[in-house]
C-alpha cells in the first residue's frame, strides 16, 4: 500500500513538472520547427499504472505462493522478492483486466510471466 502510495506521489510530480515544462517545450517546439509526435515518460509511469490495478494484491500474495511452489518443487532456485519489480506483471495483467474486465484472467496473465522469469 505504501508502494502505491508513492508511485502516486510519482505521478502527481511528473504531472506538474509536465505542466511547469509544458510552455519552455512548445516554445521551443515552435522556434526549431520540430515535428515531434512520441513522448517517452520512462518507468514512472508504466510503474503506476501496474501499482493502480485492482490486481494488485492478488498479483503480489500470488507471486510469492507461486514463488513457494516452485521452490518446493525444486523447479527453480531464485527467490523473487523484489516486490517494487511487480509492476512489469501488474502492468500486463492491468491490460488484460481492461480488456476482459476478470480479476481471474488477469491475474494469471501477470503469473505467466512472473512464473517465466523465476524460471
Amino acid at each position: 500500500m505504501l508502494i502505491e502510495i508513492g508511485f502516486v506521489g510519482i505521478n502527481l510530480v511528473i504531472g506538474l513538472l509536465l505542466d511547469i515544462l509544458d510552455l519552455a517545450a512548445e516554445s521551443m517546439v515552435n522556434r526549431f520547427e520540430l515535428k515531434l509526435t512520441v513522448a517517452d515518460p520512462g518507468w514512472p509511469v508504466g510503474a503506476t499504472i501496474g501499482w493502480g490495478t485492482p490486481i494488485v494484491p492478488f498479483v503480489v500474495f500470488g507471486a510469492i505462493i507461486l514463488n513457494v511452489i516452485l521452490l518446493l518443487l525444486k523447479l527453480t532456485k531464485t527467490v523473487n522478492i523484489d516486490i517494487f519489480n511487480y509492476w512489469h506483471f501488474m502492468l500486463t495483467g492491468g491490460v488484460v483486466h481492461t480488456v476482459t474486465n476478470s480479476i481471474t484472467i488477469s491475474v494469471i496473465a501477470s503469473l505467466l510471466p512472473f512464473y517465466i522469469a523465476t524460471d
